[in-house]
């Protein structure tokens, strides 16, 4: 098998010079510098005796993800020493740009991550053979502009970002409220006993805010809060059932064939990451890049066994509106890029995230 690496420039008798480095199946190296490339065409057309180059498909798989598939017109390999597929913002990209590595045949299938809104990329496959560098059809990938959210306000006055993600609008933000939307008090319980015991909704901050941490997670929800007609979210929204869970991972990524499952999901689409924040979760993040704007953060779980609190810094917990008696939550944790779906109790503590009706 061969197989090529594109590097800026490497080293001949001592002097930087840029050009193709490829690695030959036998361990070997062999460097060409651009300069000794002695033709470069553009077009759809093959060269003679060049197998035909693949043809280019870019969808987007969630929220600043782009799937990347290049699917192989031709097995006839023999001529060829090197393939791939380059891109670059606003122009005809070169086997010198960004590069994506394709089998020998050609094939490829990757998936990008493009953080940048509005903005165009070319992507091309190219062949290496006979001196001659040669460049297939090019595809072009507009990247969206994702709409902001309408925001909201709750019945305290609080005010959040909202944003559309899937098919859903969610806040971008833990909910803070204290009063169910008709305006009646939810309790707050501090006293672990208290809350070991609670069977109306209560409230409390993670550890009690002995370190500041109610500005950055918002409060702990018991389960009792989450249904009734009081509803605790601001009119209009309401606290995300099942369906607007999996709406929502399906939307970074997490295989339809997962959704049903408990415990972790998504680990390899990294559709956990896609929902962390960048910041305030413990080493090592695993995955985050908060593409999808929800911006999670890690407040703990306040435990419904013996009032505990456990996990801030850590972990995320979220409560899931089963209308069923179920109690569920999903989680996000720092060391991992999934997302969990978890059966807990109705005393158990966790953050509330609202989506729009």
């Amino acid at each position: 098998m061969l197989f090529v690496m594109v590097s800026a420039c490497f080293c001949i008798q001592g002097k930087a010079q840029p050009g193709i480095r490829v690695h030959l199946h036998d361990g070997t190296r062999m460097d060409v510098p651009f300069a000794a490339i002695d033709r470069v065409t553009h077009g759809q057309d093959p060269l003679t005796g060049l197998p035909e180059l693949p043809t280019i498909s870019i969808t987007m798989t969630a929220p600043r993800h782009f799937r990347v598939a290049a699917v192989a017109a031709s097995s006839n390999t023999s001529l060829v020493f090197g393939r791939g597929i380059c891109w670059a913002r606003n122009r005809d990209p070169e086997a010198r740009d960004s590069v994506l590595q394709t089998a020998v045949d050609g094939s490829l299938v990757d998936t990008l991550f493009i953080n940048e809104e509005g903005s165009k990329f070319r992507f091309r496959s190219y062949a290496i053979g006979n001196g001659t560098v040669h460049y297939g059809p090019v595809a072009v990938l507009q990247t969206p502009v994702y709409p902001p959210g309408s925001g909201v306000v709750d019945v305290d006055g609080n005010a959040y970002a909202t944003a559309q993600i899937g098919t859903r609008e969610w806040m971008l933000e833990n909910l803070r409220v204290i009063r169910y939307s008709n305006g009646d008090p939810i309790p707050r319980v501090d006293a672990a006993f208290d809350w070991q015991y609670a069977e109306e909704g209560a409230w409390s901050y993670p550890q009690l805010d002995a370190q500041g941490q109610a500005a950055l997670y918002g409060p702990l929800y018991n389960g009792y809060v989450i249904g009734g007609a009081r509803n605790v979210c601001p009119a209009g929204w309401h606290v995300p059932s099942e369906d607007d869970w999996r709406s929502l991972e399906q939307a970074v990524g997490v295989p339809e064939a997962e959704l049903g499952n408990t415990g972790v999901r998504g680990v390899a689409q990294g559709a956990g990451g896609a929902l962390k924040t960048l910041a305030y979760w413990q080493p090592p993040n695993s995955g985050a890049n908060n593409s999808s704007g929800f911006s999670a953060r890690p407040g703990g779980l306040r435990a419904g066994f013996d009032g505990g609190f456990y996990d801030d810094g850590y972990s995320g917990y979220f409560w899931v509106n089963t209308g069923s008696g179920q109690s569920m939550v999903r989680t996000l944790a720092h060391d991992h890029a999934g997302v969990g779906r978890v059966q807990t109790n109705l005393r158990s503590g966790a953050s509330i995230r609202c989506v729009k009706d």
